[in-house]
């Protein structure tokens, strides 16, 4: 494709149309004509009236979220969205960081910092937890799980089937303590609120982690009113980590053993 579009580039004609922004426009036909004198009707690819074709770029798609399937693009529709040439950024209000834990088998979202009652930022950021374990005691004892702090909330995979094949998805979990209190530590950040029941592609939490922050952001329109609004920015991570989740542990006369 690279090669074609670079080698043949000479064939290709552009014609300037000056569209409002925000619209959404269609092209019914174009009539061109030849040096012969020539008119010839060009119609957009996916015209009802051509047999359907094997390829094309550039198609607007249905809205539709992690499982579903992928259905038939909507052809000969163009959008062209507004843009902003610079903007007011506020220091962030949410910092929560995507992270694979290869060690317990699924990914975390560290809830570093939420917004409080007050509308201002709220540090929950401890660092990562010890993986030392718990002091030595004199007799063996036994521990179902080790504790995580309440700001990681778990990315638990779930399997699907999608177009007949199975496949691997990441849902928005909770952490129920071991010390018997049956407290469960829930997603506290709109971020995570977003998710709510969707599912999360597997590739959408790479090994490099992922970093979504939340803050409000202002900015003026070519009339010249003020609009604010809250943006979600995506950075790259800080890489894999772990929490030290670990199950079945037998404690005792100074060693621990898993």
């Amino acid at each position: 494709m690279i090669e074609y579009a670079s080698s043949y580039g000479n064939d290709w004609f552009t014609v300037p149309l000056t569209l409002p922004v925000g619209s959404l426009t269609r092209i019914d036909s174009l009539v061109v004509t030849d040096t012969f004198g020539v008119r010839n009707l060009l119609r957009p690819i996916g015209d009802p009236s051509l047999a359907p074709p094997f390829f094309s770029m550039w198609q607007c798609s249905s809205r539709r979220s992690a499982g579903d399937k992928v259905g038939a693009p909507v052809p000969n529709l163009f959008f062209l969205p507004s843009t902003i040439v610079r903007s007011v950024d506020s220091a962030p209000l949410e910092d929560v960081l995507f992270m694979r834990d290869e060690m317990a088998n699924l990914a975390w979202a560290i809830e570093r910092t939420i917004e409080g009652p007050t509308e201002a930022a709220f540090n929950l950021y401890v660092g990562s937890p010890s993986t030392n374990g718990d002091p030595p005691t004199p007799l063996p004892r036994y521990m179902l799980s080790s504790a995580v702090p309440d700001n990681w909330i778990p990315l638990l995979p779930v399997q699907l089937t999608d177009q007949g094949k199975l496949v691997s998805r990441l849902k928005r979990g909770a952490m129920l303590q071991p010390d018997g209190t049956r407290k469960v530590h829930l997603a506290r950040s709109a971020v995570l609120g977003a998710l709510a029941r969707s599912l999360l592609y597997d590739e959408e939490v790479p090994r490099a982690g992922v970093r979504i922050t939340r803050r409000r952001r202002q900015a003026r329109w070519s009339d010249g009113s003020t609009w604010s609004w809250t943006a979600f920015r995506n950075q790259v991570g800080t890489g894999e980590g772990s929490a030290g989740l670990r199950f079945d542990t037998l404690l005792g006369g100074g060693a621990s053993s898993a």
